[in-house]
């Protein structure tokens, strides 16, 4: 299947016969021209040789005002992008114009559309990337290409696309040099607002761009109608045929067709519908807007760790003296480690001078059996506390309940005797 075209709109590199005589002199004594690469409305393309700097270029010989040559010139050299093709150089020869630019070994992309039929919506959003990245470069040097179609769209062997012919571009400062109420470009191409004679923007240029993404994987040009006006008049009136074999692109292709510029997609936006394509994810860095900003996560828990470590020191500084890290401190000893360890027990103390005038024995006896009563007499100590040479009668309250002193009054009162 062979897509139908417009043959008038195919781009400035329609070809022509190379059995065309080359000019016998290098245009301004420096570019000698080899052959004719194609031809357009705005002039013919040479492929040259730079004597000078010993490189391919390509040379425009442009039929038109001199004025208006400059201006395409300037216009397109505010452009640097691996997607746009370079202008190095203005010359005049034989009272001629002479833009010499990068040359780039390619076919149009209405070239491959008309003799390899649509094609697919992989490769179509690849492409669409690359002119994408184009348009926003002019359109941040302040420029408006205006003239976005398969015939200005350059095909490297690596797949590449290039955006080319900045002839009618506009920028930002420029007075237009196109008379009132004169179309300057493709008709099939231009966006509602310019038909309307409206102002335009950036979405103009995306309009043109959703044309020819849609030309390339339909194989149709949508408004087209063969006659300008015609197709002018479709342009601003029919409704755009449904794609069928644009899959994921579909949607897209909508959007940035949409009559009304407000409604069609922002490049990011259309950066993210081309990019969904497996192969082009494969392929293609993914470098829209502002980068992420990855290292925050890490960042913060830099210095949550940090403060935790920090709280850690400084409550192993504020520790008591006898306190070690690690260690939890004893547990309340029960009855029956109480009997086997006594040293772990505060004394107890008498609560009447009876309990003093007894024996050794008594007092032993005294003890045990308060540790092993009610279970709140006996509080865990922290410390040991110093020994005193003292007798108990000098320590100041009694720390024992009145049911643990009834029971050392009958335990003393049964020991007595055998005593």
């Amino acid at each position: 299947m062979t897509a139908r075209l417009p043959v008038g709109e195919r781009g400035y590199l329609v070809r022509v016969s190379p059995s065309e005589a080359s000019p016998p002199t290098p245009v301004a004594g420096r570019y000698a021209l080899v052959r004719t690469l194609g031809a357009g409305g705005m002039g013919v393309v040479w492929l040259a040789r730079d004597l000078l700097l010993g490189r391919e270029v390509a040379v425009k010989e442009v039929t038109g005002q001199g004025e208006r040559v400059l201006r395409e010139a300037r216009t397109a050299a505010r452009i640097v992008h691996p997607n746009v093709v370079t202008v190095y150089d203005v010359v005049e020869h034989d009272d001629r114009q002479w833009i010499v630019m990068q040359h780039v070994e390619s076919r149009t992309l209405a070239d491959v559309i008309a003799e390899e039929g649509p094609l697919s919506p992989d490769r179509t959003a690849e492409i669409g990337l690359d002119l994408l990245a184009a348009l926003r470069a002019a359109h941040d040097s302040g420029v408006l290409h205006r003239d976005v179609k398969p015939g200005n769209v350059l095909l490297d062997p690596a797949g590449r696309a290039y955006l080319a012919d900045f002839g009618i571009a506009s920028a930002d400062g420029d007075a237009s040099l196109t008379a009132a109420g004169t179309l300057v470009g493709a008709p099939a191409y231009m966006a509602p607002e310019r038909l309307r004679g409206l102002a335009c923007g950036p979405a103009s240029d995306y309009w043109s761009l959703g044309v020819t993404l849609y030309a390339a994987v339909e194989g149709i040009v949508p408004f087209d109608r063969t006659d300008p006006l015609a197709t002018m008049t479709s342009t601003l009136t029919d409704p755009l045929p449904p794609p069928v074999r644009a899959e994921f692109l579909a949607p897209l292709l909508i959007r940035l067709l949409d009559k009304d510029p407000d409604g069609r997609p922002e490049p990011a936006e259309i950066f993210t519908a081309l990019s969904g394509s497996a192969l082009v994810q494969a392929t293609v860095p993914m470098q829209p807007g502002p980068p992420h900003r990855r290292r925050a996560p890490m960042a913060v828990g830099a210095f949550v760790l940090a403060a935790v470590v920090g709280v850690m020191f400084l409550l192993l500084r504020t520790a008591p003296p006898g306190h070690q890290p690690g260690h939890d401190p004893a547990a309340p000893p029960s009855a029956t480690t109480t009997s086997q360890q006594p040293d772990r027990i505060a004394p107890v103390v008498a609560t009447n001078p009876s309990t003093s005038s007894t024996g050794s024995t008594t007092e032993s006896t005294s003890a045990t059996t308060t540790t092993t009563g009610e279970p709140t007499t006996t509080e865990p100590p922290t410390t040991t506390p110093p020994t005193t040479t003292e007798p108990p009668t000098t320590t100041a309250q009694p720390t024992t309940t009145p049911e643990s002193t009834s029971t050392q009054i009958e335990e003393e009162t049964s020991v007595s005797p055998t005593g």
